[in-house]
């Protein structure tokens, strides 16, 4: 499944922020940046702050994005979701 067009996409500091549950069962804070409906559920585009190496002498953090299962997040106390891209009725 790919990304959502970029134009549709928010900036970082806009994007609300959710709570991740990893399939390890680790808690994160990342960002959601988009949501789409799909025949068994919803998915969301999420975004979340790790370390990357761009060579093995130096780490970075860098931001890892991919789509997720609904049910494995929960809202942030405070967070507005209202203006999150959102596709209906997707397959």
């Amino acid at each position: 499944m790919s990304s959502p067009p970029s134009s549709e996409i928010p900036a970082p500091d806009a994007a609300p922020l959710v709570d991740v549950t990893l399939p390890d069962g680790q808690r994160l804070r990342g960002r959601l940046y988009a949501r789409r409906q799909v025949a068994d559920g919803w998915l969301y585009w999420i975004g979340l702050l790790l370390w990357q190496s761009p060579d093995p002498d130096h780490s970075e953090p860098g931001e890892y994005r991919a789509w997720m299962p609904a049910a494995r997040s929960d809202p942030v106390h405070g967070a507005d979701y209202g203006s999150v891209p959102t596709e209906y009725g997707c397959e």
